[in-house]
């Protein structure tokens, strides 16, 4: 897990859990680390729901490289194509009203 503070935009903190750490166990983490906004690629139902009731914003379904994510993240364009994990539209139209909140639903 790659902590950025967002404004500094540098890499502050490197954490990693094992890969057989449960829903539970990452969302205990996450949850202490304060971290506002969590952007990621597969995340299962379980983690995403624990996440959302420790009031942290899960960006699900994205990939590419790390530098062009975050820059994607902080420019406003994390919703293009390129950015989307294959097979993922769904979430790629989910994920705009999770980044833009009410905007989108006017």
């Amino acid at each position: 897990m790659l902590i950025i503070e967002k404004n500094r935009r540098k890499e502050i903190q490197m954490e990693t859990t094992p890969a057989d750490s449960g829903s539970v166990k990452r969302a205990e983490i996450i949850i202490k680390l304060k971290i506002g906004t969590l952007i990621c690629g597969v995340v299962g139902n379980r983690l995403f729901s624990l996440l959302e009731a420790g009031d942290i914003r899960v960006i699900p379904g994205v990939s590419g490289r790390v530098e062009e994510v975050i820059e994607a993240f902080f420019t406003g364009d994390l919703d293009q194509d390129k950015h989307t994990m294959p097979g993922c539209k769904e979430l790629r139209r989910k994920r705009r009203l999770w980044l833009y909140g009410a905007q989108m639903k006017r």
